[in-house]
């Protein structure tokens, strides 16, 4: 399902953190409607009287205009990570961000990583788990004008693999392929979409994440 958000004050908040520390993954589908704002896609981050954030961002501010995977600490330190390469507006991208530990952390546009940032960072505290914004000291910003969809947070650090095999399904998210059996024809005998995808679930299987006779039904 994917929700549409106004750019002004729509978000979607839980008020507690789904995780509060690395390794974790997150990652979404989103839509923006321009390239010239940083958007706030999804964030772990505290709701008063601290800066402590993890944000996964479409940093349109930013030159190239790349998803970026933005921490802070304690409201001294901020430091980021940003894809290799950019989106454009009114179209579907596949966000990611993956949290390996506090001296790194990689962002992923379309299952391709970036360069991963290296700083020390531990942000403390957090206690929101936000949909289309995050939080500065109690202060909502960066809200998110465009539509999320299929947002997710793992308490691991995803793979490369696992990573590429979520945007293979680009075409579910495209106005001419309506739905899972029209995406699934689209895909069958493809290997450049299949392959990441097989990749992933014998990833799984191999990590006891899932055993063989799921990965079938997958």
């Amino acid at each position: 399902m994917a929700y549409l958000f106004d750019g002004t004050n729509d978000y979607i908040e839980a008020t507690s953190a789904a995780v509060t520390a690395a390794p974790f993954t997150m990652a979404c589908w989103f839509r923006p409607v321009n390239i010239t704002t940083n958007f706030s896609l999804m964030s772990l981050s505290v709701d008063t009287g601290a800066t402590d954030r993890f944000v996964l961002q479409a940093a349109g501010a930013v030159s190239g205009d790349p998803v970026r995977l933005q921490i802070t600490q304690a409201g001294t330190t901020s430091n980021a990570a940003v894809s290799a390469s950019g989106y454009t507006a009114n179209n579907w991208w596949h966000a990611a961000g993956v949290f390996t530990s506090a001296t790194s952390r990689r962002a992923f546009i379309n299952g391709v990583g970036g360069t991963a940032d290296t700083t020390n960072l531990t942000p403390s505290g957090v206690n929101r788990t936000g949909l289309g914004y995050h939080t500065t000291s109690g202060t909502r910003s960066t809200f998110m004008n465009g539509r999320i969809a299929e947002a997710a947070i793992w308490n691991e650090a995803l793979t490369d693999a696992e990573i590429a095999a979520e945007p293979t399904l680009f075409a579910l998210y495209q106005e001419d392929v309506p739905d899972l059996g029209t995406a699934m024809a689209v895909c069958r005998g493809n290997t450049a979409l299949l392959d990441p995808i097989n990749a992933a679930l014998q990833s799984m299987i191999d990590d006891g994440t899932i055993d063989e006779f799921t990965a079938r039904w997958l």
